[in-house]
């Protein structure tokens, strides 16, 4: 099997790393949407997401910090397998 060119593998970590990044984000807004529909039962996504990308206190930058985090390990894990697997049908 023939080897991947470097820009492929950097297009596609560089594109899986920022989609996992937005899933990340999106989940941790979820989650904090739904701990305060426990308490408030008013579910609001919007200011979930809001306060998860543009947190107001350093505590609250956790969930930015982890969700980029996942992105980057998305990203460095896609590249890594297609450099490990090669292009197929070509030789």
């Amino acid at each position: 099997m023939a080897p991947w060119p470097t820009s492929a593998l950097w297009l596609r970590g560089v594109l899986f790393g920022l989609a996992g990044t937005l899933t990340g984000i999106q989940g941790a807004a979820l989650l904090t949407a739904l701990k305060a529909y426990r308490e408030t039962k008013v579910f609001a996504f919007g200011d979930a997401l809001l306060a998860t990308v543009l947190p107001g206190k350093p505590a609250e930058a956790i969930d930015l910090v982890g969700a980029s985090l996942f992105g980057v390990l998305v990203g460095v894990a896609v590249a890594a397998t297609m450099a490990a697997r090669g292009k197929r049908g070509e030789r």
